[in-house]
């Protein structure tokens, strides 16, 4: 029963609510980990003096979170494509002219909301620095971008890519560009048939009938 319960409390949260609550427990593991993982050395003076995490408990619960990170970022690449393709499709298609869409405040809030998300990370990097040490970077074959011009370059390149591609790697700048063309390109043919067909007795253009 208790089993029960706890279970149908967790399904009557909302989503948000259920993130806030992975978010606040992810913390809570890391910073126990990090402060009873080092034992009586400490975490940072064994990762110094090693090169390596604490042996037992500590390196075995950062090895299970690297691989629940893996499998919840393989899942989303695999499942979120589609449906963002499809939706952004439909939604187009569906559109019906002069209708209100309400979508103003949606590209605001995401450039508000991208613009904060870096500064908080640029904030927390100066109050909590940390070493970060990169494997194979020495076999790298990718060059970082030089500028502002190679990233507005690749972000121009994304938005022209194949859908199909676009769908494989879970490219979320081509797939709603790819998914806005196709909408429309369903919207308008419907479109043009119902202004031939009230324009009678002219006969339609061959590109109308086709």
């Amino acid at each position: 029963m208790a089993r029960e319960g706890v279970l149908g409390a967790w399904s009557r949260l909302n989503l948000v609510t259920r993130i806030v609550i992975g978010l606040v427990l992810a913390v809570v593991v890391a910073l126990v980990t990090r402060h009873f993982g080092g034992g009586a050395e400490g975490w940072d003076a064994v990762i110094e003096r090693t090169g390596a995490l604490p042996a037992g408990w500590p390196s075995d619960v950062m090895a299970a979170a690297v691989l629940l990170g893996d499998l919840f970022v393989g899942a989303l690449k695999a499942v979120a494509p589609v449906p963002v393709l499809v939706l952004v499709m439909a939604a187009i298609a569906q559109h019906e002219h002069g209708t209100e869409t309400n979508i103003r405040p949606i590209p605001v809030l995401y450039l508000v909301g991208t613009f904060a998300a870096a500064l908080v990370a640029v904030a927390a990097s100066f109050m909590f620095p940390s070493n970060l040490s990169l494997e194979g970077v020495k076999h790298a074959t990718e060059v970082a971008p030089g500028g502002i011009g190679m990233v507005l370059k690749d972000v121009l390149m994304k938005l022209v890519s194949n859908p199909i591609k676009a769908l494989l790697e879970a490219n979320y700048i081509g797939i709603p560009a790819g998914a806005f063309c196709w909408g429309c390109r369903s919207v308008m043919p419907a479109s043009t048939r119902g202004r031939c067909s009230t324009t009678q007795p002219r006969p339609c253009p061959r590109w109308c009938v086709s």
